[in-house]
């Protein structure tokens, strides 16, 4: 490339123009680097060493300097370097090698044999489930985990755990399910597809449909006393006491997100926050002017969190005033915030970030008090949907379009 420097007018020391000078601006060279830091790689003993080749662009040496193209080969430090890229992963001592495509903007060369070590599973799989894992929702008074599945078919299927680590399928779902919700007290399991609103009665019997809305569908939440708000692209509907549902008069916005605390309706538009405040009437949550991604309720407290996105990622906090203050800048880990949930037994938030190109997904968690977010490895699959139940965590994620699984915190 070339190069032209010219000094300014009040320049004390230069004037003038330079010719045109040729640089040449190099690559980084991967035979420089002797060591990755800031690695944190769990065992999943049912996925190949290969899969966490893209958890290798979090080390600190690559940080906002990812590969376009690389290959990588792991090597068992013990057994004389024996190739292991292709075996399942255990807790073991490994060498890694990376060797920067020949296209790559950023990297050249060929790393030497780096030691990486490989940490005891942070979570299981739990069985039972069959395609994508699209959402989640928990009952904690039965102690049951609801997972909808998405397959090649696109046909839409949801899952119980049965109360031994495992999933049963449960029947009446047609449709591929966007978004779940569960009503504690009643035991009542809602779903919605684009179309459709489903209920299951008791949490175990098969889902039937809710009629009166004719919009699109994108999310759906219920309060203590059993009203289910759907939000649609043409504003808020709220069921009747029957399996039907009316539009909620004055908001004929595109709704993102709905969320309850108790009796109280929160709803989203792209960049607002709303409050039902009384019968039909709409109170603007103020202070945030970016795109609203997530809704989260700590369901102890009250207070409402919200994941945001402009350039990168913000999490948002509602004070107790109905103001928000920002809770947490995400832009050293730039990303958009997949699924969040907050769990109100130890006031901790857990947040999965999708990032970079190729996509990854890292999984993060934060207390209430705390000002740094701690990161959550052992997920190596695109994460799709996070709850918490009595204390422990469970996520959904895929490894391709239509394969996917639920994962247990141990």
């Amino acid at each position: 490339m070339w190069v032209k420097i010219s000094a300014s007018s009040t320049d004390n020391n230069w004037t003038g123009s330079t010719d045109r000078i040729q640089l040449a601006i190099n690559k980084n060279d991967l035979a420089k680097i002797t060591a990755l830091t800031g690695l944190n790689l769990s065992v999943n003993n049912t996925k190949k060493f290969s899969v966490l080749n893209s958890m290798l662009s979090t080390a600190t040496e690559f940080k906002g300097n990812f590969f376009s193209k690389y290959t990588v080969k792991w090597f068992d430090a013990k057994i004389g370097g024996h190739d292991i890229s292709n075996q399942l992963q255990s807790v073991r001592q490994v060498w890694v090698k990376i060797t920067a495509d020949s296209v790559d903007k950023n990297w050249q060369g060929t790393t030497p044999r780096l030691n990486i070590n490989i940490n005891a599973a942070n979570f299981n799989v739990i069985a039972g489930t069959t395609g994508a894992i699209v959402a989640m929702t928990a009952d904690s008074s039965n102690n049951t985990i609801y997972a909808a599945g998405k397959t090649a078919s696109d046909v839409g299927k949801v899952y119980k755990s049965n109360g031994t680590d495992a999933f049963v399928a449960m029947d009446g779902i047609d449709e591929p399910i966007i978004k779940m919700v569960t009503n504690n007290s009643s035991g009542k399991v809602y779903a919605i597809s684009k179309t459709k609103v489903y209920v299951s009665t008791d949490g175990t019997a098969a889902f039937t449909e809710m009629t009166g809305i004719s919009e699109r569908l994108n999310s759906i939440a219920v309060s203590d006393d059993g009203t289910v708000y759907v939000g649609t692209n043409k504003g808020v509907y709220k069921s009747d006491g029957t399996n039907n549902f009316t539009i909620i008069p004055n908001n004929t916005d595109y709704i993102f997100n709905v969320a309850v605390f108790q009796n109280t309706l929160y709803f989203s538009t792209r960049t607002t926050v709303y409050k039902l405040t009384g019968p039909d009437k709409f109170t603007e949550i103020p202070w945030i002017t970016e795109q609203v991604v997530n809704l989260s309720i700590n369901t102890t407290s009250g207070a409402v969190y919200v994941t945001t996105f402009r350039k990168h990622a913000n999490i948002w906090k509602s004070n107790g005033t109905d103001r928000f203050t920002k809770f947490l800048d995400l832009s050293v880990v730039f990303g958009q915030v997949i699924s969040c949930s907050f769990d109100s037994v130890d006031y901790t938030f857990y947040y999965a970030i999708a990032q970079g190109n190729p996509m990854i997904n890292r999984l993060f968690k934060i207390k209430d008090t705390e000002t740094v977010a701690t990161e959550i490895s052992g997920v190596t699959d695109n994460m799709r949907s996070i709850v918490i139940l009595n204390g422990v965590l469970y996520v959904g994620a895929n490894a391709t379009e239509f394969t996917g699984s639920v994962y247990k915190k141990n």
